[in-house]
């Protein structure tokens, strides 16, 4: 999680702890006003109100960013987990069982450590991400040519998996549809 995600985070929880006192201290303020107002009282309550009405205005955004991390952070953890994960995604250029089965074995050859990234980066390269395009980018290969170029990227011991920052984006887009 970046430096900027993690103030977000903080934020977020800040704001939500201090909305309720806000409320609870203009309500009083409010109350302390009607029976004696004061310019005293009327600067503090009008500070509260700036207060409040600047936690209400960002909220929105702090909630949304929020979720969004924490589906983040959910699908890092399936990524690293499950074996599967990117596989059963919905999408066009669904990879057959025993070619599934294959390419794992092929991966544990080359990363038992980390199997279950490896086999999802792998995947994932084929369906969405640069395996699935020719050098030029600009055209799908057939899924059979992509299939290929990740077997002999894996016998010839070539395959880097794909930086989790690069796929991130993408993994959540498509997770959603």
């Amino acid at each position: 999680m970046s430096e900027s995600d993690r103030k977000d985070l903080e934020t977020a929880k800040y704001y939500d702890a201090i909305y309720p006192e806000l409320l609870k201290k203009r309500k009083a303020l409010n109350n302390a006003i009607t029976a004696s107002p004061t310019i005293t009282l009327q600067r503090e309550y009008n500070a509260v109100e700036s207060q409040i009405a600047l936690i209400e205005s960002q909220r929105p955004y702090y909630r949304e960013r929020v979720s969004t991390l924490m589906a983040g952070q959910n699908n890092y953890d399936a990524v690293m987990s499950q074996l599967d994960y990117v596989h059963q995604l919905p999408g066009a250029r669904k990879l057959p069982e025993m070619v599934f089965g294959q390419l794992v074995e092929g991966v544990r050859e080359v990363a038992s450590n980390a199997l279950a990234y490896w086999a999802n980066s792998l995947i994932f390269s084929i369906r969405f991400g640069d395996l699935s395009r020719d050098f030029s980018g600009n055209h799908e290969n057939p899924l059979g040519k992509s299939i290929n170029i990740a077997r002999e990227l894996l016998r010839e011991g070539r395959y880097q998996p794909v930086a989790w920052s690069e796929f991130r984006e993408e993994l959540a887009t498509t997770s959603a549809e």
